[in-house]
């Protein structure tokens, strides 16, 4: 079993997002332990993460979340952190998803 990680913590420009993506590879799966997200407190910024076109977790501020979630790998279906700013000034903005490989 090895560990998994994928962190995402940026400087977001007025009115934009920032995708970061991971595909898990065909036959591989993840377990996931732990979501979380660093946002503003304000319904204009804020954190998702994402199987594919699914939303596990949304958060304006910050928030952390001990889960269980298996997500198999199909080698094209992704793991997103979508960070999305829509204020009129820039925003430091972050999401990380953390669990175990399973084969």
């Amino acid at each position: 079993m090895a560990k998994f990680e994928l962190r995402k913590y940026t400087q977001v420009l007025a009115e934009s997002s920032v995708l970061e993506e991971y595909i898990i590879p065909d036959g591989k799966n993840i377990v996931l332990s732990e979501i979380g997200g660093d946002a503003a407190r304000s319904e204009n910024v804020k954190v998702e993460l994402l199987w594919g076109t699914e939303l596990f977790f949304s958060t304006h501020g910050d928030s952390v979340q001990r889960t269980i979630k298996e997500c198999l790998g199909d080698g094209e279906k992704k793991l997103i952190i979508k960070l999305t700013n829509d204020t009129l000034v820039s925003e430091t903005i972050g999401g990380y998803i953390l669990g175990d490989y399973y084969n």
